[in-house]
């Protein structure tokens, strides 16, 4: 089946589920709503993943990606832009009428594609376009994870005595070991001591975990300890505010470079979504005063 089919297809089938949730809610249908369902149905025609279809809607919900979308939408739909001058009591516009050059250009693609135009269907190419761009940037990223993993900690001597040999991966665990602190509210401790008692986490608590950190701060063994000593003065007795915290202390295997400061949040995403594999052991903190998470020097997520 060629493109044009697949999109003529598609966008049929959106149609369909916009008239159909339209006539049972009797409302409007929002733009970013048809094109989730796009988007859906492409990845569903593509084969693609489950977690690359979530990375995909996870990016259309970040704030530059729907601001961008829906700016193509407004441009490609307007047709001509009428110039508005101001006369000191208001704007008033004037017989000259600016053609939308990408309006055109639109039309021009459909017209050589020899597709039908229509809203719904630029709907579903600009769908096709997202959903081309999350997926590739989810393969750049798991690309790099790749290579990041292949890539030796520390270049070891070759092996001279079982003496040599101990000492040396004994120091390459010793710095690769790194400690994750999450500050997360304390209003979502039935969570976190759920996870506690499992002692394990899972993509679906990974995602859970980013979505309610607040702060994290990533460091080395002897630091972590260091800054974990000095929390005892913040425990919570009595007098429990809403603003009170706890903290996820991760031991990870080795150092991820999503969970650094200044980091983007595609890759602190991803980097969160690691965690069923960086994780060695987890503790939580008891229930603690907000000002508790200074100690760490922490940044936003």
């Amino acid at each position: 089946m060629s493109f044009v089919e697949i999109l003529e297809r598609i966008s049929e089938k959106v149609s369909f589920e916009v008239e159909r949730k339209d006539a049972r809610t009797s409302g409007n249908i929002t733009f970013n709503t048809k094109l989730s369902y796009a988007i859906e149905l492409w990845c569903s025609e593509l084969e693609i993943s489950k977690d690359i279809t979530n990375y995909i809607f996870w990016g259309c919900r970040l704030e530059p990606v729907k601001e961008l979308t829906e700016l193509i939408w407004h441009e490609a739909i307007q047709e001509n832009k009428t110039l508005k001058i101001s006369i000191g009591i208001g704007e008033l516009p004037t017989p000259l009428i600016i053609k939308n050059h990408f309006y055109q250009y639109i039309n021009h693609f459909f017209n050589k594609m020899n597709v039908r135009s229509g809203n719904m269907r630029l709907i579903v190419t600009i769908a096709f376009g997202v959903t081309a761009v999350g997926y590739w940037l989810y393969k750049t990223n798991h690309q790099k994870q790749i290579q990041q993993t292949k890539q030796p900690t520390l270049r070891q001597e070759p092996r001279q005595n079982e003496y040599t040999s101990h000492h040396s991966s004994s120091l390459v665990r010793t710095i690769t070991k790194q400690f994750l602190v999450l500050v997360a509210s304390a209003s979502q401790a039935d969570f976190l001591e759920s996870l506690e008692a499992k002692r394990s986490i899972d993509i679906n608590d990974a995602e859970k975990l980013y979505k309610v950190t607040k702060y994290l701060w990533l460091g080395s063994e002897s630091s972590f300890n260091q800054k974990k000593a000095n929390l005892k003065n913040y425990l919570v007795i009595t007098g429990e505010s809403e603003y009170d915290i706890k903290l996820v202390y991760l031991e990870l295997k080795q150092s991820e470079a999503g969970f650094k400061s200044n980091t983007n949040q595609l890759d602190r995403y991803d980097a969160f979504r690691k965690l069923p594999d960086l994780v060695v052991d987890f503790t939580i903190s008891d229930r603690l005063q907000m000002e508790a998470y200074e100690n760490f020097e922490v940044y936003n997520r």
